[in-house]
Order: structure tokens, then sequence, then C-alpha cells
């Protein structure tokens, strides 16, 4: 069996607090998910510094997981809640929301 090899060509900082879910690059900055209880979010960040632009924080009940871009909306899917909810890419301004049966781990 052949060993994979890779090679890190840079990194970028992240708030240390973030719990990641969901991660994409669009437009120069990065659109992150950020999933824990009473911390969910939403958010854009600058790719370079890490700095928060634009946040979306989630009520506390609620723990989200992935995220994708199409056109002008992100999709951000729930865990457990059944439902997702579309935003606006560039104001993250809720837009509507989604439903499905299943839990949510990941969109794309």
């Amino acid at each position: 069996m052949q060993s994979e090899t890779y090679q890190v060509v840079n990194t970028y900082p992240n708030a240390r607090f973030a719990f990641t879910e969901g991660l994409v690059y669009h437009d120069g900055l990065f659109v992150e998910s950020t999933g824990a209880a009473g911390n969910s979010s939403i958010r854009l960040v600058n790719l370079t510094n890490g700095n928060v632009i634009k946040e979306h924080q989630l009520p506390d009940n609620i723990f989200v997981e992935g995220a994708t871009v199409f056109g002008n909306r992100i999709a951000h899917e729930t865990e457990t809640s059944g439902f997702g909810i579309l935003y606006d890419v560039s104001s993250l301004k809720p837009r509507g929301k989604f439903n499905y049966s299943t839990e949510g781990w990941g969109i794309t």
C-alpha cells in the first residue's frame, strides 16, 4: 500500500473559540458556520487576518452544522431541528427556511 503525502502551502488565522462546522470560500472571504450549544452562527470572515466581518448568531437552542453558497444565498442546516435557514450572502439577513426529515450533517 502506497502512503500519501501532503504539503501545507498556507495557514490562516481563526478565532480559537469557533467550533467550525462548515467552511466555504466565496468572493475572497470565508463563509463559516460555527456550531455549539449556545454558540451557533453564520459569519463572513476575512481570509488573511481572521477578523469576523459580519455575523448572525442563532438562538441558544439551535445547533447548526454545514453551510454552502449558491447564487446570492447561503443555505445553513441545523443538526436535529429539521430545518435549514437561507441567508443573503452579503448581508447575512435571513431570507427563508427549508425543511427536511433527517439530521443535518453536511451540505454542499
